[in-house]
């Protein structure tokens, strides 16, 4: 210790180089643990809790049935969710904003209950469909912002209305902006329910189921679905769920960790330079003191070890200071990104380890060569 402290500054100094490169691990692996651990925030959150239910023969009518909503109902996890498709038969040139007005041209969506709650609407003006608009197949009718502005429909101070294939429907509410399915934004929502002259129902059209579930429940509620909804027949649903979270986790960890880790590698290879270099550059300056011991019947083991131990606490003190700041520095960041700290306790033990490996193998050679002088020799000088 006191061939350490003797020259403060040189350990100091020495020991940054390892530092640096023990901080260099420890927060490369803080950071990837961290980061990884805040994929399901950090992913869009939507997506992560979307399932979609598409049936893959339409022309076989409906496959969802009447008591639809209370199947959803039984599987675990499952917010909100519903039936909806778009209307081809009604979609494209067959609105008006007044009896005899000017023909716009417009898709058309129809959604039964829980699908439109599940699309997260917000509302410009009005509101969304009441329970009662599906079960009576009320004449109503939800306006995109885009349709809207076309149709120069605002704020509905007042009972408006628009035709639909001649006939009239009670516009109820405008949709200033929506979180999932977006298309519906630029045309015309109905309940499913309605039923129109010389419309079909919709049965010919692609029906989908839109699920919005707990984060986390997607991937359970996937499995569950053709299950659920049609037993018999599983094969006629593709259901979408989102990518598996901890495999995407894991992908990001390795990812980070292993081109990162080569750059702290690089470091730890620096900070042992370091202590090699000194290391030799000491052993110079202190030939007459291995002398005096080798004179006094200290042999050439004995050098050996001194020189190797003193290496070793400067490598120890390096790795303590260098794990200190990693933990700082992640934290920080952390704290900064609203993240939760996700540290192995096992990094922070092993951290100083590191340090006093790297000094350990640094100092083999200045030891080897510290070893080898004479006493003669060193007295000389």
């Amino acid at each position: 210790m006191a061939g350490v402290w003797r020259r403060p500054m040189r350990s100091a100094l020495t020991a940054g180089g390892v530092a640096l490169g023990v901080a260099g691990v420890v927060a490369t692996i803080g950071l990837a643990l961290t980061a990884s651990t805040q994929v399901s925030s950090s992913l869009d959150r939507l997506r992560a809790t979307e399932v979609s239910v598409i049936d893959m023969r339409p022309e076989l009518g409906s496959p969802f049935g009447g008591d639809l909503q209370k199947r959803l109902s039984i599987l675990n996890g499952l917010l909100a969710g519903g039936e909806w498709w778009r209307a081809e038969d009604l979609s494209g040139g067959r609105v008006r904003a007044l009896a005899t007005g000017p023909v716009a041209d417009f898709p058309v969506v129809a959604v039964g209950p829980g699908a439109l709650e599940a699309m997260r609407p917000q509302m410009f003006a009005g509101g969304v469909f009441e329970t009662w608009h599906h079960t009576a197949g009320a004449p109503v009718v939800l306006l995109g912002s885009v349709a809207a502005t076309k149709l120069g429909i605002g704020r509905l101070d007042a009972p408006t209305a628009i035709w639909l294939m001649g006939r009239p429907l009670t516009v109820v509410g405008v949709i200033q902006d929506v979180e999932r399915r977006p298309e519906i934004l630029l045309g015309l929502v109905i309940p499913a329910s309605l039923q129109l002259v010389g419309w079909s129902g919709g049965a010919h059209d692609t029906r989908q189921l839109l699920i919005e579930t707990d984060l986390g429940a997607a991937n359970l509620v996937g499995r569950q679905l053709p299950y659920a909804l049609l037993p018999a027949e599983t094969d006629r649903l593709f259901v979408t769920v989102p990518p598996d979270p901890v495999g995407l986790r894991e992908s990001i960890q390795s990812e980070l960790v292993s081109v990162l880790l080569a750059l702290a590698a690089m470091s730890l290879v620096v900070g042992a330079g370091s202590i090699a270099v000194t290391g030799l550059v000491s052993v110079g300056e202190r030939a007459s003191e291995i002398g005096l011991r080798r004179a006094l019947g200290a042999r050439r083991d004995h050098i050996l070890v001194q020189f190797l131990v003193e290496s070793s606490v400067v490598g120890t003190f390096g790795g303590l200071v260098g794990c200190l700041v990693a933990l700082g520095a992640v934290s920080v960041v952390s704290l900064a990104r609203s993240w939760v700290v996700a540290i192995p306790v096992a990094v922070a033990l092993v951290a100083p380890l590191v340090g006093t490996a790297t000094g350990l193998v640094a100092g083999i050679q200045p030891a080897v060569r510290a070893s080898r002088i004479e006493p003669v020799e060193a007295l000389r000088r």
